[in-house]
């Protein structure tokens, strides 16, 4: 694949991100194709289509997803689609990718990311979990229900991505409350800061600032040169998009500090 990643890269057509030309991604067996226009994807797909015809490989069209982004200026009432080895692949709004679910909603002035599907799914998981662990463990100590919530409550996938911030009235935090309440068999009426503080469990905002945290400190260490050129051009020096104003905001009490 390493001959297929460079001839994609020698097109020099693809997304910007600072100096760096942006358009693919390999994963294992997964393959994304990031262009700005339909006719360089068409161009970089059928690089992809005449490498593996010599490779005796074989791309599954009808596993293919397209999701696109549109400007203010787009018409957003066609159709889009496109054609990949004789199957024609329609736009999605909701593509499942490395197991999170990225969303394009649609507004009067462009296409935007929208992870409202992504956060439906934890919530329901939270629910299903605290009410799974409440049925098997219920006369268990507190001790070992801590342990419990550690384990299957404490970690929530990919929750650093949330472009969102919480308040008291999230529906992300009710449900990690109520998923506390649930297994300890705490009344509604009660704190539930305190109900976290006296248990030394951490609540949705301590879990989602250690996410950030980790995430930010993996990237500023990577070797990639895109997640290189992400971290300096867009959260170390100059915070400029939403998702690094929202980490900014997640992490430091004064979201004005510099960084």
């Amino acid at each position: 694949m390493d001959d297929l990643s460079i001839a994609l890269q020698r097109t020099g057509i693809g997304a910007q991100i600072g100096n760096v030309n942006c358009n693919h991604i390999f994963y294992a067996d997964d393959t994304c194709i990031i262009t700005t226009t339909l006719n360089s994807m068409h161009r970089l797909l059928t690089i992809c289509s005449e490498y593996a015809s010599n490779h005796n490989l074989k791309f599954n069209p009808q596993k293919t997803e397209f999701q696109g982004f549109l400007p203010s200026y787009a018409n957003k009432t066609i159709d889009l689609y496109i054609d990949f080895q004789g199957f024609r692949v329609t736009h999605n709004n909701f593509v499942k990718y490395l197991g999170y679910t990225v969303g394009s909603q649609k507004t009067k002035k462009c296409s935007m990311f929208n992870d409202s599907l992504e956060m439906k799914k934890r919530i329901a998981e939270m629910y299903t979990r605290s009410h799974m662990l409440r049925t098997y463990f219920m006369n268990c100590s507190v001790s070992v229900k801590k342990n419990f919530y550690n384990s299957y409550l404490s970690t929530v996938y990919c929750c650093s991505l949330w472009n969102i911030t919480l308040n008291r009235t999230s529906k992300k935090k009710v449900a990690h409350n109520d998923a506390l309440r649930i297994l300890f068999g705490i009344p509604r009426y009660t704190s539930a800061s305190e109900a976290f503080v006296t248990r030394g469990i951490d609540n949705i905002d301590s879990i989602i600032r250690k996410s950030v945290f980790s995430l930010l400190t993996r990237i500023s260490l990577s070797k990639n040169d895109i997640l290189n050129t992400i971290y300096n051009n867009k959260f170390k020096f100059c915070p400029v998009s939403s998702l690094a104003k929202l980490w900014v905001k997640v992490l430091y009490v004064n979201p004005d500090i510099n960084i």
